[in-house]
């Protein structure tokens, strides 16, 4: 997760080598992708065997775990609206290219430096607790990120940080609260469900947050952000007043997951189905 944000920060200064018009971005990006077929092409490793994996619907779902199901939403709303809409509100507030780079790095670089600590402190606490405090902080921020967004440089990239570092650990905590209500059978149906909800909340969020910026202003984006973290973490407060917590010793460990295919869980051991063991790797040839 750490190598994925840091490349996605350092993704944003390439609009800066060719701008953002023309076919040029386009091919650079393709070329990119193209390259990251290379090492998946050369692995000698062999493919996990495929499992039957039980099926979980979305109400079901939600049924075992409210707030993780919502968690999983609100980060589709929140983050689909900031890759979508982020650089318009950095350049409607007079920002250059380079701002727009420094703003939407800053985001990124934030969520990268605090994975780690939130991941270990929720694995020590109450995950509800934590989530409900980092959705609130990253209220705070998105807040003063509107406050701030043409006044400031300086606070407004520190906001920036201080939000990218709050909101982009919301899905990985939803994640990992509802794990800990599934038996190990259930995991990789549970996160295929909880990709669908933060995929739909990231078709949503740039059309809801759009429709908002084009009835009022361009900089309401990140209170749109502030008043989505709001509504998760008040969510989180009443689901501790109606259900008592995991015990600390039944919660699963924090695994910071990036919002991708679900091909990619089958090689999460957390996910083997009960009375089906994973197949040891095949060692690569050479070894």
């Amino acid at each position: 997760m750490t190598i994925n944000l840091l490349a996605l920060a350092v993704g944003q200064y390439l609009s800066l080598v060719y701008g953002v018009a023309g076919v040029a971005p386009f091919a650079l990006v393709a070329i990119f992708f193209a390259l990251a077929l290379v090492p998946v092409a050369l692995t000698r490793m062999q493919a996990p065997a495929h499992v039957a994996v039980p099926e979980l619907g979305l109400r079901r779902l939600y049924g075992i775990s409210p707030l993780g199901a919502t968690g999983a939403l609100v980060t589709g709303l929140t983050n689909g609206a900031f890759w979508g809409l982020g650089p318009l509100f950095a350049s409607s507030i007079g920002l250059h290219a380079s701002g727009v780079a420094f703003f939407m790095s800053g985001v990124i670089l934030g969520g990268a430096l605090l994975q780690w600590p939130i991941g270990h402190y929720s694995d020590r606490y109450d995950r509800r607790r934590v989530l409900a405090g980092v959705s609130l902080a990253g209220a705070v921020a998105a807040a003063a990120a509107f406050v701030l967004a043409g006044t400031s440089l300086a606070g407004l990239l520190v906001a920036a940080i201080v939000y990218g570092g709050f909101s982009f650990s919301v899905y990985s905590l939803s994640v990992a609260h509802t794990n800990d209500h599934l038996d190990p059978g259930e995991i990789l149906g549970a996160t295929r469900g909880l990709l669908m909800l933060s995929g739909i909340g990231s078709t949503v969020g740039p059309l809801l947050a759009g429709l908002i910026m084009d009835l009022s202003t361009p900089r309401i984006l990140m209170a749109y952000m502030a008043l989505m973290l709001m509504v998760l973490a008040g969510f989180a407060a009443l689901r501790m007043r109606v259900s008592a917590p995991i015990p600390l010793a039944e919660q699963a460990e924090f695994v910071p997951l990036a919002r991708t295919s679900p091909e990619m869980l089958e090689l999460d051991p957390r996910a083997e189905v009960e009375g089906e063991p994973s197949p040891e790797p095949a060692a690569e040839e050479g070894s």
